[in-house]
């Protein structure tokens, strides 16, 4: 029950961070492949050499990467227990409070914390 409370007080930061990941792995795919194009025209210009299929196959292997990167951090959604542990770590005024709530499990069969939980 705790679990779900904390997961539905840190969905902004859950989804923020997901967001975060996806734009990671854009980033670092355009980047990847604009280096890969910009060496290729290096080697147009210096070397004489240039392949259009080449340079097609950079590009769509550039959208195959940054495809499977979006599909992949959308499946994998960030940790909670990593989240709340950097939220202490950023704000160390909450003395690990939250973590002792992640740690909490349930005494009974109904799902309630114990009285001196």
């Amino acid at each position: 029950m705790i679990h779900q409370v904390l997961s539905n007080c840190l969905r902004p930061i859950i989804q923020a961070e997901a967001r975060w990941k996806k734009r990671q792995i854009v980033g670092w795919g355009l980047l990847i492949g604009a280096a890969a194009l910009i060496g290729l025209a290096l080697i147009a210009r210096f070397g004489g050499w240039w392949s259009t299929p080449l340079a097609v196959l950079i590009f769509i292997g550039t959208l195959c990467a940054i495809g499977i990167g979006w599909v992949w951090t959308k499946s994998k959604e960030p940790k909670l227990k990593n989240l709340v542990r950097e939220v202490e770590e950023k704000h160390p005024d909450l003395n690990s409070a939250l973590l002792t709530a992640m740690d909490m499990k349930p005494a009974g069969s109904d799902g309630q914390l114990s009285y001196l939980q």
